[in-house]
């Protein structure tokens, strides 16, 4: 029984990681078939006036994806297990290069944003339900993994998980 656990443990973690690099190869890839479009379409990328409409989304459109966006978070949209950025992208409404754009504009990978949008909601979680353990948070905010959760909310906060429901408490 050990031993299968313990395959179960290294089987599901190693996927996991495949699973975010290939996230962020996808996310990599799109951005440069988008600029290849562009370039196709007649930017000459070695021109700055074009090289920086490569790099830039209009205001209008920077806020109507931050809208879009605030809307998804609102319904629970980054709360999904396993939501990769094509799918975020169609559900929030806007084509996956300007969610791309916008994330650029941030200095934001995809990835990283998600986590971060799941670590406020597990700040929220902890605050909230003070008898929920670590395992029931992390799946309830979209980490199908406790230590992976436990790892990335260290890394975000400076504490553990418990530990900030301690600090919250006092």
């Amino acid at each position: 029984m050990i031993d299968s656990f313990c395959l179960y443990v290294v089987g599901t973690s190693s996927a996991k990681v495949r699973e975010a690099e290939q996230s962020d190869e996808i996310e990599e890839n799109e951005a440069k078939e988008h600029e290849n479009i562009l370039y196709i379409d007649g930017i000459d990328k070695n021109n700055d006036y074009d090289s920086k409409k490569l790099d830039s989304i209009s205001h209008d459109v920077f806020l109507r994806i931050a809208q879009a966006v605030s809307q998804w978070t609102e319904r629970g949209g980054h709360l999904r297990t396993g939501i990769k950025m094509p799918d975020a992208a169609n559900e929030i409404g806007v084509p996956r290069y300007q969610l791309s754009q916008w994330l650029r504009h941030q200095n934001k990978r995809y990835s990283d944003w998600i986590t971060e949008l799941r670590i406020e909601e597990a700040k929220r979680t902890l605050t909230m339900h003070n008898d929920w353990s670590n395992e029931a948070v992390a799946l309830h905010c979209g980490f199908n993994d406790r230590s992976y959760f436990q790892k990335k909310f260290k890394e975000s906060t400076g504490i553990t998980p418990t530990d900030y429901q301690i600090k919250m408490r006092d």
